[in-house]
């Protein structure tokens, strides 16, 4: 019997745990039935900005290794997912878009919320640094659609030809020059 590699241990585990998380997620989603539940505005933000936080923990986890395990209680004080800068844009119908300008050390990004009458976010798109793609396109597009798990559209952006031989040709003249960017 062949040893299972560590990419398709991890390729299997992930799968079945990240599974497990969505399908816990929903069944927190019946706990909204008011017929059968009564609880406050605020429980409900402290319970959404705890599993906002682990997430984010969790995601940090991927490229540091502190790590701080507590579980959850409805009398604990979560703290709060960073808040990073947002610039919101109502829409005629009331809607707003929201562009959040996220400052992770390795993944930065911009990502654009729709946010409806209710207050309810959906992530709608993002452009991120992806500092896993080649060195000429490490920028990319990521979108989503509603009824999808996962993104629906993810390529990297691409700049038009005539921008690309222009940078390729001062990095020529650069390297050329030791780097520095001289009047002759």
């Amino acid at each position: 019997m062949l040893k299972e590699s560590k990419s398709d241990r991890f390729i299997r585990i992930v799968q079945a745990r990240v599974n497990k998380l969505i399908n816990m997620i929903r069944l927190l989603g019946n706990c909204s039935a008011k017929g059968n539940y009564e609880f406050t505005n605020e429980q409900v933000e402290q319970i959404f900005s705890a599993l906002h936080t682990e997430l984010f923990k969790a995601h940090k986890r991927y490229t540091t290794t502190a790590c701080q395990k507590k579980p959850f209680s409805l009398s604990d004080r979560y703290e709060e997912i960073p808040d990073y800068p947002h610039t919101d844009l109502l829409l005629p119908d009331g809607t707003t878009l929201r562009a959040t300008a996220v400052d992770d050390e390795n993944f930065p990004a911009v990502d654009i919320d729709l946010i409806d009458l209710e207050n309810h976010h959906e992530r709608v798109c993002f452009v991120e640094y992806n500092p896993e793609r080649s060195s000429c396109y490490k920028v990319c597009i990521g979108v989503y659609q509603s009824d999808k798990d996962e993104t629906v559209f993810y390529e990297q952006y691409v700049r038009d030809k005539h921008t690309e031989k222009a940078l390729e040709t001062q990095g020529d003249y650069l390297g050329e020059r030791g780097g520095k960017n001289e009047e002759a």
